[in-house]
Formats: C-alpha cells, structure tokens, sequence
C-alpha cells in the first residue's frame, strides 16, 4: 500500500496486502495501528496528487479501496459471529477493557515494583487475588457475568485508578515501555547461566542491529520493518498487563537489519566471496 505513492502498486497487491495485515491482524491486535497508519498513508497521497496528478490520485483511490473491501471481506466471518453472539460487529474480542483495567491498576504497580526479586511471585499473587476479588463480586453484585456487559465497568475502574493515582501511572508506564526492551525475561525465574548466555548473544546481536539499521537508511522502505515494533510499543501503554517476555516478537524483524550488517561486512572482509553470493 505504501508503494501507492509512486503509482506501482497493483490491484492484486493491494488484495494481497489487506487479506494478510486482516489476518496478522485477528491474530494479533497490534495489527490495528497498521490500518491506521496505512490509512493515513494513502490519505495523505490521494490529496497530495489531487490537483497535481487526477490519474494518479485515482488510483490511490481504487487499489486503497480494494485493501478496505479484501480486508472487511476476511473480518467478516469474526464480525458476524460477534454480532450474532452480542450484538455488536465488532472484529476483535471483548478482552480489551479487562486488560486495560488490569493494566491500569495495583497489579500492575505491584508487578513492576517487584520483578527481579525473589518477592515477585508472592507479591504479584496476592495483588492479583485482591484485584478480582473485589472486581467479579461488584460484577456479581450489579448481575454482570459476561465480558461484554463487564466492558463499561473494567473501563470506568481503569480511568478511575488513572485519575486517582497519576504517579503510580507514569511508574507503570516508564517500566512497560522499558521491558519491552529487556534483553532477558524475569530474573527471579531464570538462572544464573541463562541470564550470562542472554547477555553475550545481545552483546553481539545490539551493536549489529544498530549498523544495520544505519546502513539501511539508504533504502527508506526498510524504515516498514519499524511500523510493526512500534505498534507493539504503543499498544503496550493501555494493555500490557502480563510480564512477558516481548524480545521474540521483535526478533524477526531486528534479525533483517542484522542481516543486511552480516552481508555488507563480510563484502568488506571476504570481498571475493560475494560473486558466489550475487
């Protein structure tokens, strides 16, 4: 869809590109701010080319149509069963006010406040039985007992503790953002051996990930290879409840610009291989 701005991008491949990000999409939410960048993206384009290029911007507009429709045509099975089953369209579940209230709330401060301690399960334990304790017996109380009626009660209780506590907040935040980047999971379940091998593979993996991505600032589509991690970070703000470890979810994606190091460093040292390679 990007590639509509140079007037290249084929109808086939719009179809291609809206029923796979549909796809990655239902099986991972973070898909959503693809949508919406790429929306964006073609926006911007078909406006830009208005006046300029009527041909060009019709286009923008016929393959950015066929990426909606192929998309809405793979959502559909999933929109249909949820308006079935709750009346409501709605391509995703109905597990995203439940995060967010969680995410924002004393199991979370208790969670950050305490990993890498040998307090952490005990600790995380007890906040989290406290938590729903409280929440599915208010539920009960007000006859609640499905996630979509539960919705507007995890959201009110999440913007309250936001609102009520603004510093505990930004400590959540600042560490979820943070542990996305860590480099190895909870220390207090791993051993000493684990954590030493972790370091000497990211030792090694880090400083080639970052000349990779120099190198590849030549070529600014490789910049796409960023939209994926990003959308994870920002969906981490609201909704990242779990201490999990997230490296191998950026890992394919840093392992290309890796890559894009190793070849152009060994056409540096080993120059006579590389016509084997080509």
């Amino acid at each position: 869809m990007i590639r509509s701005i140079h007037n290249d991008l084929k109808i086939k491949d719009a179809v291609f590109c809206g029923g796979s990000l549909a796809f990655a999409t239902l099986t991972r939410p973070q898909g959503a701010i693809m949508f919406l960048f790429i929306g964006l993206v073609a926006l911007t384009a078909f406006f830009i080319n208005l006046k300029k290029s009527p041909h060009t911007a019709g286009k923008i507009f016929k393959v950015s149509l066929t990426f909606c429709l192929t998309a809405l045509i793979f959502f559909a099975p999933w929109m249909i069963r949820n308006a079935i089953h709750t009346g409501i369209p709605s391509p995703f579940s109905f597990y995203g006010a439940y995060s967010f209230s969680q995410a924002s709330s004393d199991v979370s401060y208790i969670t950050y406040s305490y990993i890498d301690t040998p307090e952490y399960s005990e600790k995380t334990d007890a906040a989290w039985n406290k938590f729903h304790k409280e929440k599915t017996a208010e539920l009960k109380k007000n006859k609640i007992f499905n996630l979509v009626e539960a919705s507007p009660y995890w959201k009110k209780w999440a913007w309250e503790y936001i609102k009520n506590n603004p510093e505990k907040m930004l400590f959540i935040i600042q560490k979820r953002l943070l542990h996305c980047f860590r480099i190895y999971p909870n220390t207090s379940s791993l051993s000493s051996n684990k954590i030493i091998m972790l370091c000497i593979y990211f030792a090694c993996f880090i400083p080639l990930l970052l000349y990779g991505f120099y190198l590849s600032l030549k070529h600014k589509e490789t910049l796409l290879l960023l939209l994926p991690m990003i959308s994870v970070l920002v969906m981490a703000i609201p909704f990242l409840m779990i201490i999990r470890y997230r490296y191998p979810f950026f890992a394919p994606f840093a392992s290309i610009y890796v890559g894009y190091a190793l070849y152009f460093l060994r056409g540096k040292i080993f120059p006579a291989t590389m016509n084997k390679l080509k």
